[in-house]
């Protein structure tokens, strides 16, 4: 017997967040709230094929496991706390490392600052590229561990409440980065855990009440970091439905996107060569003097009319990388078969594990927009979780 209350539970399935937000983010884009140039019917196709994956995917996955969704209950294991310390430590250090160049550019420590909490604080952003070589920026990534494993355990095991300390120290360590993504991406992983923590005691109503706040809460700083970083102006700069400049700027946010998937389809030629979705392993096989050639970077070039923009839905690499076949498998991959893995995560049940999950929550999520499963930090939490699969099967043969 069909439940509304059961309808908490597509909470847990990673492809339910790829159809929320892709579905809601096309529907503003085809009402013109900001008026793009039309794009190519086989754009519109690719886009609801997206979509349309994602919905048919959720409802199988939810059918399947329906009754282990019911059933779900976290594992209350306390991670050695040595390891939470190792975790915010390395973190820490990248920071360090990460502002130590921004330190040496500006002058001092002091000169920095004054231009993070200044009208200036836009020109940190745009002169990323000063700390974009530093192993500080791979180490920071340590600590999105170390926030999510602390959160598990304060709200479900009783873990002293003095582990707020350093995780929220480290969240506002992501801040001076100037980058909305970061902030955004831990606030998503840490409701995803608090999800799969409380789905027993809270009801469908209070999920969608509270999931309106976390939402609200997610544009506000959205909007607040656009503003330091310069993004956010107080002028309309688009056509369109008459709204203020703020609700512009998000609106393109949302929606541009689709204008620059059309814009590489119809102007573009695929490579045939898995450069850009394979990105972090041709990396790490440079650096160790493996190959050669640097990988092709993952910051595009602006493209489009009347406005420009760089990003172009999760569909973006796969289309630069091998057409539109290789499209149709980033299709699958994301709406299918990053559900399966998400569900063998969800019954390994540790605090790990579900850390994977909530970042495979967090890849669909963001498909609207940009692709981020050939992310580094994505590639090291996954690489650090085959190396513990790994070890309990070394265990178990022993």
């Amino acid at each position: 017997m069909f439940r509304i209350s059961n309808l908490k539970y597509l909470f847990f399935i990673p492809s339910f967040y790829g159809f929320l937000t892709m579905t809601f983010t096309y529907i503003i884009f085809i009402l013109n709230v900001i008026e793009y140039n039309p794009i190519s019917y086989l754009t519109h196709i690719i886009i609801l094929l997206s979509i349309f994956s994602f919905f048919v995917s959720t409802i199988v996955f939810y059918k399947l496991n329906k009754i282990f969704l019911t059933n779900y209950s976290v594992t209350k294991i306390i991670l050695n706390k040595i390891i939470l310390i190792i975790l915010y430590s390395i973190s820490f250090i990248g920071v360090y490392l990460y502002l130590k160049e921004f330190f040496s550019y500006y002058g001092g420590y002091l000169n920095y600052f004054l231009v993070l909490f200044s009208d200036s604080s836009s020109e940190l952003r745009s002169n990323g590229q000063i700390a974009s070589e530093s192993i500080g920026i791979q180490l920071t990534y340590f600590g999105w561990i170390a926030i999510a494993i602390s959160f598990f355990q304060i709200i479900n095991c009783k873990t002293s409440k003095l582990w707020w300390i350093p995780l929220i120290l480290t969240f506002l360590c992501n801040l001076l980065f100037i980058d909305r993504t970061r902030p955004m991406w831990i606030l998503l992983v840490l409701f995803y855990i608090l999800f799969c923590s409380v789905q027993k005691k809270i009801k469908f109503s209070s999920l969608l009440i509270k999931s309106f706040l976390f939402i609200s809460s997610f544009f506000l700083i959205f909007i607040l970091i656009g503003n330091l970083a310069g993004k956010i102006s107080e002028e309309k700069q688009y056509n369109g439905w008459d709204i203020s400049s703020s609700s512009q700027n998000i609106v393109f946010y949302l929606t541009s996107s689709y204008f620059y998937l059309d814009y590489i389809i119809c102007n573009e030629n695929p490579e045939y060569k898995f450069d850009r979705t394979i990105n972090p392993a041709l990396k790490a096989l440079k650096s160790i003097g493996i190959i050669e050639k640097e990988p092709t970077s993952l910051i595009n070039d602006f493209y489009g009319q009347p406005y420009k923009t760089n990003v172009g839905t999760f569909l973006e690499p796969f289309f630069r990388d091998f057409g539109y076949i290789y499209m149709i498998f980033g299709i699958i991959l994301h709406s299918v078969l990053l559900n399966y893995l998400a569900f063998l995560f969800l019954k390994i049940k540790s605090s790990f594990s579900l850390f994977l999950v909530s970042n495979i929550c967090v890849i669909n999520f963001f498909s609207f927009f940009t692709p981020k499963l050939n992310n580094f930090p994505i590639w090291l939490f996954f690489g650090i979780g085959f190396l513990i699969v790994i070890k309990k099967i070394l265990i178990k043969n022993v």
